[in-house]
């Protein structure tokens, strides 16, 4: 027979009940009772004031990440952002602005946040003080500063964002000037409710005039110190500026020399105004070998083939073997570069070059000798100019020739793209001139020009970049029947004009055969479209001609393209897919499309 429990022990046993419950609903993962909410800002037109309130509040944030489970949470959640949120106001140059909220209760609760934004400050004035911490003085040492360096507009909005940026540039103009230890001590800024501007002044600790000291390198094995100093931007007492820092680590990196390259200032040894600098490089393999296969309907498939050593006898000069073949023209070039002087500025390139071509214009085999002397005069800015022994042998419909130039050609080159395969921002401009002169008889004389002007600029964090190119040539001298076929101007190709047939865009004779132009005007218009899988798209509008005149007759009919493209990223370059369409297909010339594969974006 069970005994009965006493009182004691029902109350013992209801109690544990009770804390195991409490217990459980504690180690839920998410509440019971969570609901919906909806969020909306009044007041704000600016999309992107907009977009930063909302990513600054939490209430929009966490809305899904964490359920409210009560409107009393909610008002608390609601609550905390209102001074974030007018914090970010300010930020855009409203200083006078009020955030407030309200709560549409029902069956999903609708947070209201009310933005009063009131006047948008301008920037009324901007001024440098510099001196030590402790007293300041009218800046002296670069009173011609202007805003407009520091990329400030006079009567723009008073953004904290600008601001920044401005006492940035500051600090990288004041150390431009040899002040290598300048640094912000604080800013000020001064608020006038009557106008709804804004005075700024930036404090600013110069420290001593600063000069280049000795530069010590470290790392180099294989390649001399000698060769590596041509690289370096300043010389030993001069005064101090940073952007030459910038440049010789640029240089380094364009040699090919070294894979890595850290350029240290040694502060710590500052003395008698002198800088120490200390280079330390890892050098890399100077010899390589690369391969690549292309298909164009074009040209049908190809290959390209290339070997080069970079470091000939530990100075740093190149010897390099180029291949490409296709089904209509095979090229091989031996080159080699050395430095002209100790400076980074001037090299020498010679070159052996073999050429044959066999299109439906013209066939053609040459062979020529060449020496440039290239000069750069800044990191954007570089020419050449050189000569060259020529001889060639050409066929076409007008008959059999044999030439024998010499050339002297000059081109100028400016560019501002850092990436040359897949260019985001930044403008490029070419100019080639080539006076040519014919040795045996008969003797001609001509000259062939080329410019080509090409722009790059990027949207949406680089997602979309919209690249356009211009190209426009002439040929003045010698009867165009006269000048060699190669020399004369021909369009349709993978980059100029895609999908008309291969170099047959000029004057046509009789039979519809293309003779070479006397001048070119084309362009192209691309939209290339980026993935963060690595996989692109691109949109494309290629027109232009090829006319008989040394100048482009613009009433004549405008060759037309269109087409569509892929792009895949590799650490070499993009894949390039393109088909292209032309517009204005030629009976009996044109197919209806091109396909053109290959590595690199198409200019």
């Amino acid at each position: 027979m069970r005994k009965n429990a006493t009182p004691s022990h029902s109350i013992a046993l209801a109690s544990l009940r009770a804390w195991a419950i409490l217990l459980c609903l504690l180690l839920l993962p998410l509440p019971l009772f969570a609901f919906e909410y909806t969020v909306a800002i009044d007041g704000v037109q600016d999309k992107e004031l907009l977009h930063a309130l909302k990513t600054t509040s939490q209430t929009i944030v966490t809305r899904k990440k964490k359920p409210i489970t009560t409107l009393h949470a909610l008002r608390k959640r609601v609550e905390a952002d209102l001074g974030k949120m007018n914090d970010t106001c300010h930020y855009y140059g409203y200083l006078e602005s009020h955030v407030s909220f309200s709560i549409a209760r029902g069956e999903t609760p609708k947070v209201i946040f009310h933005v009063l934004l009131g006047p948008l400050y301008t920037i009324k004035e901007i001024s440098l003080v510099s001196g030590s911490e402790d007293a300041f003085h009218t800046l002296q040492p670069f009173p011609d500063i202007t805003p407009a360096e520091l990329g400030i507009t006079i009567g723009a909005p008073a953004s904290t964002k600008t601001i920044l940026a401005a006492e940035e540039k500051a600090l990288e103009r004041c150390r431009s000037l040899g002040y290598a230890f300048c640094k912000s001590i604080k800013k000020q800024a001064v608020a006038d409710g009557a106008d709804h501007t804004l005075s700024v002044t930036f404090f600013l600790d110069t420290g001593p005039l600063v000069k280049f000291g000795k530069t010590t390198i470290i790392g180099t094995h294989s390649v001399d110190a000698t060769a590596l100093h041509r690289f370096i931007a300043w010389q030993e007492g001069a005064l101090y500026n940073p952007e030459k820092i910038r440049q010789t680590t640029e240089r380094l990196e364009k040699s090919g020399l070294f894979s890595r390259s850290t350029i240290q200032e040694q502060q710590s040894h500052f003395a008698n105004g002198e800088l120490p600098i200390t280079i330390i490089v890892d050098e890399a393999k100077h010899k390589s070998i690369g391969t690549s296969i292309s298909y164009m309907t074009t040209k049908g498939p190809g290959a390209h083939c290339n070997w080069e050593n970079r470091n000939i006898r530990g100075m740093g000069e190149k010897i390099s073997v180029n291949c490409d073949v296709w089904r209509q023209f095979q090229t091989l070039i031996l080159s080699y570069r050395r430095p002209h002087t100790p400076n980074y500025e001037d090299e020498r390139l010679y070159a052996i070059e073999f050429n044959r071509q066999d299109t439906i214009a013209y066939f053609s085999q040459e062979v020529s000798l060449a020496l440039s002397h290239l000069k750069h005069w800044y990191d954007n800015l570089e020419s050449s100019l050189g000569g060259k022994l020529e001889s060639l042998h050409s066929n076409n419909f007008e008959g059999k020739a044999t030439y024998y130039l010499v050339k002297m050609p000059l081109s100028l080159r400016w560019r501002s793209v850092k990436n040359r395969l897949d260019p985001l921002t930044g403008q490029l401009l070419h100019t080639k001139l080539t006076p040519a002169y014919q040795c045996i008889t008969p003797n001609f004389f001509y000259l062939n020009h080329t410019s080509t002007a090409t722009y790059y600029y990027s949207l949406f964090e680089d997602s979309i970049t919209l690249a356009t190119k211009l190209v426009f040539g002439n040929i003045f001298g010698a009867a165009k029947h006269t000048i060699p076929p190669p020399d004369r101007f021909f369009s349709g190709s993978e980059s100029t004009l895609r999908g008309y047939r291969y170099l047959t865009v000029s004057p046509l004779n009789k039979h519809g055969k293309p003779t070479g132009g006397r001048s070119l005007l084309a362009g192209s218009l691309e939209a290339r479209m980026r993935t963060s899988s690595g996989i692109g798209w691109v949109l494309f509008y290629d027109v232009g001609n090829v006319y008989s005149v040394n100048f482009p007759v613009l009433d004549e009919k405008l060759l037309q393209s269109v087409g569509i493209g892929a792009r895949y990223s590799t650490p070499l370059g993009p894949l390039r897919l393109d088909i292209a369409v032309p517009l204005n297909r030629r009976h009996r010339l044109d197919p209806p499309f091109q396909v053109y594969f290959s590595i690199g974006q198409a200019f």
